[in-house]
């Protein structure tokens, strides 16, 4: 669900840019030109980070594997009281 609201999301950013450049015209100065590009090269690589990803699980991200680890250890101490 998040990884579809992220697609949704960097595609209406996209959108919004390509949109206010037709109706604006190409802005002027050296740093508002950087600035488009940083506006629509940052979700197209978003885009492209989360397709690419699309399949592999989710669930063994770095936080995961912590919280697994502190979950375990918590029931080796509850077993180890209950002996």
């Amino acid at each position: 669900m998040m990884r579809l609201l992220g697609i949704v999301l960097n595609l209406a950013l996209i959108g919004v840019v390509l949109f206010l450049i037709s109706e604006e015209g190409m802005p002027g100065g050296g740093w508002q030109i950087a600035l488009v590009v940083l506006l629509v090269l940052a979700p197209l690589f978003n885009l492209v980070l989360l397709r690419s990803h699309a399949g592999q699980s989710t669930g063994q991200g770095l936080l995961s594997l912590y919280l697994e680890r502190k979950a375990l250890e918590e029931r080796q101490k509850i077993a180890e009281l209950k002996k």
